[in-house]
Order: C-alpha cells, then structure tokens, then sequence
C-alpha cells in the first residue's frame, strides 16, 4: 500500500474516533442536561412552604403562598384536614365566622411531591398553626399538628416569562357538593400577579361554574363586585362574594 492511501486511511480513522468522542461527549452532556432537569423538578424545591389557611365550617383548605422563583414556583391548593378533631372544629368555627387570614408553617418538604403525579406523594405533613400571617407578626396557636391531605384541588407551575393574558380566572373551590361556602382562588399566571382567595356565600345547591372570569386590563386582580356580577350573569343569581380572604401582590412582583 502507498503512502498515499496509508495516509488516507489515518486520515479517516481519526475522522471517525474524532466523531465517536463528539459522540460520547454529546452523551455525556445530555445525561448531565437529564440530572440537572431532575434535580430542578426535584429537589430544589425543598423548602419551607408556608401557607394559606382557609375555609370554615364545611372544610378546610390550604394554599402555598408562591413566588416565581425556585423552590416556591408553584401554586397549590390542598383540601385537608386536621388529626386532631378538636383543633379542627375549633378552626372550621373561627374562619366561618371570620375569614381572617390564618397561615401554617410546614415541616421542610418537596413541593414537588404535592403533585398529582408524583412518584413519591405527601399524603400527611406537621406544620404550626398560626393566626395572621406566619412570615409578618402572625401567633402561634397550635405547633406540630398533624395535616392530612384529602385531596388536591389545584396544583401548576408559574410561568413568569409568558406574557400578561388578557383575562383574570378565578376558579370556585369548595368542600363537597351542596356546600353554602365557597371560595375563588385567583389562577396566578405570570409576573406580575397576585395571590387573591375571597369568599362566596350562596343557598345549598347553588348552579355555580368550574370558574369566572373577568378582562384584565390594568388590574392584578378582580373586583369583589365585579366577580359578584360575573357570577349572577353565570346563573348564580344568589352568590354573595362576602369577603376578600387574602390579597398579596408583593411576593409575585
């Protein structure tokens, strides 16, 4: 053999280990890009996740208090109940006679395993109850409590960089069917936006829709009245938004 194809063959032997080490090192770059996407969607979102804690005499609901960063980029609402009866009818009758703000302080966990399709799933966690707001001089009332959760009600990541959409959804949560209270949670879609959660009165049985919504416009959240006459043009001629639950615009700036 020549030096001629000698010389060709080398050529093409380091072409080719050249594209077998491009190769293994695409490999290796997508098997760290897969590692980095799990731990993302896992284990940063370890934290302390504080609460909203709402409802009344039909049930009780938690709320995360989100923002568009990790660990806390993820709005989720939990129906749930105590462990303890007596801590649990004595809640359910202070916020159906006065839906003031009450929050809860988890026990460290994985937000992520709060989702519907969660390999791992938190079916009961310990927090501390607290009256007002855990984070801005709120009280203590009972620590260590046992949460179950019975269901989840609404649970999807923040979005941040899609844009402003051009309505406001509030979605009705409520305890059973046939219930007289109910609430709308705001669907918080992107920055900036606001954690709004209010209270809706009506008869037993209400024809009340899955959600309302309302035009945007300038507006991080609804009008009580105007979500009042969203819900009477719907059907529900007799809903009664009685009560703003919780407001913050704040932590969603």
């Amino acid at each position: 053999m020549t030096a001629g194809p000698l010389a060709r063959l080398a050529s093409a032997l380091l072409c080719a280990t050249a594209l077998l080490a491009a190769s293994a090192a695409h490999a290796a770059h997508a098997t760290r890009a897969a590692k980095a996407a799990s731990a993302e969607t896992t284990a940063s979102s370890m934290g302390e996740h504080g609460m909203l804690l709402f409802g009344g005499g039909d049930g009780l609901f938690v709320s995360h208090l989100p923002m568009f960063h990790r660990p806390h980029d993820t709005q989720v609402v939990l129906q749930v109940h105590l462990v303890n009866r007596e801590h649990e009818e004595e809640l359910r009758r202070q916020l159906a006679a006065h839906p003031d703000v009450w929050t809860i302080v988890p026990e460290h966990f994985e937000l992520d395993r709060l989702a519907p399709k969660a390999r791992q799933p938190i079916k009961t966690f310990h927090a501390d109850v607290v009256s007002g707001h855990f984070e801005r001089g709120g009280k203590t009332v009972y620590t260590g409590e046992q949460v179950v959760v019975d269901r989840i009600v609404l649970h999807h990541r923040l979005a941040p960089t899609t844009g402003p959409g051009a309505t406001l959804t509030y979605r009705i949560v409520d305890a059973a069917p046939g219930v007289q209270e109910h609430f709308l949670v705001h669907w918080i879609a992107t920055r900036p936006d606001a954690d709004h959660v209010l209270r809706v009165m009506t008869p037993p049985d209400p024809r009340l829709p899955r959600q309302v919504e309302l035009p945007r416009g300038d507006a991080l959240s609804a009008d009580p009245k105007a979500l009042e006459a969203a819900l009477h043009k719907s059907g529900a001629e007799w809903a009664h938004v009685d009560q703003s639950v919780y407001l913050e615009t704040g932590d969603l700036e």
